[in-house]
């Protein structure tokens, strides 16, 4: 799954249910300005396909994780035990 694939909450769950690994492989050479706009669309999108909070919440942090430890956002920032479905 890539992230312009994703345009409904089907998706969004598919892309919830990749491997941490194969995220950071697609992201792999990306610097951390693409990084920060993939956070910043991926939480766009989410508002677009009329995701819950939490749903949005989910995806933002594991578009936040991808390839090193990222700072979380303040505003949609969870838990690790709540990331999970």
């Amino acid at each position: 799954m890539l992230f312009n694939k994703i345009q409904d909450t089907i998706d969004l769950f598919e892309f919830l249910k990749l491997p941490q690994k194969r995220l950071d492989e697609i992201v792999k050479d990306s610097p951390e300005s693409i990084l920060d706009i993939i956070v910043s669309v991926m939480e766009t999108l989410c508002g677009k396909i009329d995701a819950t909070e939490e749903e949005t919440r989910k995806c933002v942090y594991k578009a936040q994780t991808i390839k090193t430890p990222r700072r979380p956002s303040a505003r949609l920032s969870a838990p690790a035990s709540e990331v999970f479905l």
